[in-house]
């Protein structure tokens, strides 16, 4: 069918299909209707939020900018960065009028003439250059319903030094940000070691000023830097990710993941699943996608784990006698579970 006018939601449906699997979009229209590839590919041409430049750069920025003006939101922003695997690949960008897919720079692969192109793909395979993973940076408003936006994808090999993802950090907060009034509250990531390391060096920054919070009897030493025409800028680490990472610990055990004097490891999980009311499945414990946000969730199924949650005694008994999935979690003078949506009162402290 032809001419037909599509709604932004199915036409949102359609490109996130394609994403996925241009050959599952294919036969999506060839069995009912939609967007073919190529319609997709026009209409992502022709949209005023294409990135025209991969890089951190002000243009990309300010269409954000343009976003939080036509919603009069003034409020704190957060922004993220991830790297994210990519497909090895090189190719022509009309948009760009480069060859993309290499981690140098676009007027380093500037294409003048036709006889270019094969000269500058051949340098950059020489040099090793095609990028094999993309630095996603996102801004997004900290509320509900808001969707995040990418401000810049920058191709890279996989080994960017936590000092060239801090560099990243600073040209949006200290040159960019400020000229644009955006207050950016924190800066996120998967918690791999060299994000982890460069957003130690935005916290180490030196500012005029820096909120701190010390308390000796808590252990407790908190501080962060006060940017100009930014404010406190903090540090935190994806929630999906942290689960993911908890998760992993447990059940590879390169790391012993510990809850007061007791421990969470494989064989704990591998006895739950086995039970025959058990909340989680097979595969969110043997050969487990390591990936998987769902399985992730499943296994961080408490929403605060107490000392005693995690010792195959407990395991057993909430599993035969209780539905815990997503139960909740109180501090009281000894543990308690309290059961969602009803009174009912289990002191863990006291099973028998």
């Amino acid at each position: 069918m032809r001419n037909l006018q599509y709604s932004e939601e199915f036409t949102n449906f359609l490109i996130v299909l394609g994403t996925i699997s241009s050959r599952a979009l294919e036969l999506f229209r060839q069995n009912l209707v939609g967007r073919s590839i190529q319609g997709i590919r026009k209409l992502r041409a022709n949209s005023s939020d294409i990135l025209t430049n991969p890089d951190l750069c002000f243009e990309n920025v300010i269409r954000f900018k343009r976003f939080l003006d036509k919603i009069n939101y003034k409020g704190p922003i957060a922004a993220m960065s991830d790297n994210t695997k990519l497909k090895p690949s090189l190719r022509y960008s009309s948009q760009l009028g480069c060859i993309v897919g290499s981690i140098l720079s676009n007027e380093e692969t500037k294409i003048q003439a036709y006889d270019d192109i094969p000269r500058i793909i051949n340098s950059i395979k020489d040099k090793k250059a095609i990028a094999n993973y993309v630095r996603v940076y996102i801004l997004q408003i900290p509320l509900p319903k808001f969707p995040p936006i990418i401000i810049a994808l920058i191709p890279n090999n996989g080994k960017d030094s936590a000092d060239a993802i801090a560099n990243i950090h600073k040209k949006l907060i200290l040159e960019i940000a400020p000229q644009l009034n955006i207050s950016i509250l924190s800066i996120g990531s998967d918690g791999a070691a060299a994000e982890f390391g460069a957003q130690s060096i935005i916290l180490n920054t030196k500012t005029d000023k820096k909120i701190e919070i010390i308390d000796k009897t808590l252990n407790i030493n908190f501080n962060c830097p006060v940017f100009p025409n930014i404010g406190p800028v903090l540090r935190i680490q994806d929630p999906k990710h942290a689960k993911k990472t908890a998760r992993n610990v447990i059940m590879s055990g390169a790391r012993v993941l510990t809850f007061g004097k007791n421990i969470a490891n494989f064989e704990h999980f591998f006895k739950l699943v086995n039970l025959p009311n058990s909340v989680l499945y097979k595969n969110d414990v043997i050969k487990l996608d390591r990936q998987d946000d769902g399985a992730a969730s499943s296994v961080n199924f408490f929403k605060c784990k107490p000392s005693k949650s995690f010792t195959p005694i407990t395991f057993e008994y909430l599993q035969h006698k209780r539905n815990i999935y997503e139960g909740y979690w109180y501090r009281k003078p000894s543990f308690l579970l309290i059961k969602r949506n009803t009174p009912e009162v289990i002191d863990i402290d006291n099973l028998q």
